[in-house]
């Protein structure tokens, strides 16, 4: 004798069935059951999604991940903090400078005694520290035979970084300096290498003069700030394409100056960037093929932006006047 076992299963909450209609027949009455299972089927497909769906974190598509505020009090988005450069770098990227921008903390200090490299190619990411130069590199005055605190190969990039006197940042050829800090500027801030300098820093970088790419340097300043410069931040010794944006200055004699009395073919672009108490110009230049453009800027109510000998070279600003090189 055998015995049936039957398994009972809870009541399921099915998607309830229309009647069928009166008096089909039998093929008519196949169709309409098979249409209502893969109805049922899709119904039963349906509420499993839903039901998953309600068990995940809900978020609204378009919604930005939470806002915080970083070191400097610029609020960022988490989401973005795996990609910007650390806060405390300084000037808060994308954005020109609020005047009175405050001097970013560093996240440690490196003492240098002798320059730092940047081989062509690479990327200095100094993590924000300030990379202090001993007497060795100079006592950070206006003395011109100081020694630089990083030197860059061309194609170098450098980021991250704070330093401060000696002879600042030397770039051999083309450079990209994204979040530098010059807490205390020396005798330059930058220095573009002409041809006789260019020699000197080639050699104290391993490599040869000869192997730098011909024509003008083209070096890209983004997301800087310079502080407490008595003459120059950058001083340019060559033929350059030079972008500065999002840059802000708070003390300096000039911004951006051409080596006086030199016939040097420079353009500068000045986009976004906050400058205060600047004494002289933002830019000068004795020769008569460099220009300037300025745009977005805040030059600090100064009476003049650029000094140069061919006005016409200049656009972006009326402030312009000449002031002839002296020695």
């Amino acid at each position: 004798m055998s015995t049936c076992v039957h398994a009972h299963y809870p009541p399921q909450n099915l998607p309830d069935f229309p009647k069928p209609p009166a008096g089909p027949s039998p093929q008519q009455q196949t169709d309409e059951w098979v249409r209502r299972l893969d109805h049922l089927s899709v119904k039963l497909k349906q509420q499993a999604r839903d039901d998953d769906h309600e068990h995940r974190p809900k978020r609204k598509a378009d919604a930005p991940a939470p806002a915080h505020d970083d070191a400097d009090g610029e609020p960022e988005t988490k989401q973005k903090k795996t990609s910007q450069p650390p806060a405390h770098t300084g000037v808060p990227g994308g954005a020109r400078p609020e005047r009175g921008q405050p001097m970013p903390q560093p996240t440690g200090v490196v003492d240098v005694d002798k320059p730092i490299i940047v081989k062509a190619g690479e990327t200095f990411d100094g993590g924000g520290k300030y990379y202090r130069p001993t007497k060795a590199l100079g006592d950070g005055s206006q003395g011109e035979h100081q020694q630089p605190v990083f030197i860059l190969e061309p194609g170098a990039t450098l980021k991250n970084v704070q330093y401060s006197g000696a002879d600042g940042i030397h770039l051999i050829g083309s450079a990209n300096l994204d979040h530098v800090v010059n807490r205390d500027i020396g005798e330059d801030a930058i220095t573009i290498d002409g041809a006789k300098n260019r020699i000197h820093d080639a050699k104290l970088a391993g490599m040869s003069a000869d192997d730098v790419p011909k024509g003008p340097a083209k070096v890209v300043i983004t997301n800087s700030s310079f502080y407490n410069g008595s003459d120059k931040v950058v001083q340019d010794n060559g033929d350059a394409e030079v972008l500065m944006k999002n840059v802000y200055v708070n003390g300096a004699g000039k911004v951006f100056r051409t080596n006086g009395g030199q016939p040097i073919t420079s353009r500068l672009t000045v986009e976004d960037s906050t400058f205060e108490n600047v004494k002289e110009s933002l830019f000068r230049t004795d020769s008569k093929t460099s220009s300037a453009s300025f745009s977005g800027i805040d030059d600090g109510g100064m009476k003049v932006d650029a000094l140069t000998p061919d006005a016409a070279r200049i656009s972006g600003t009326g402030k312009v006047s000449y002031k002839p090189y002296s020695g």
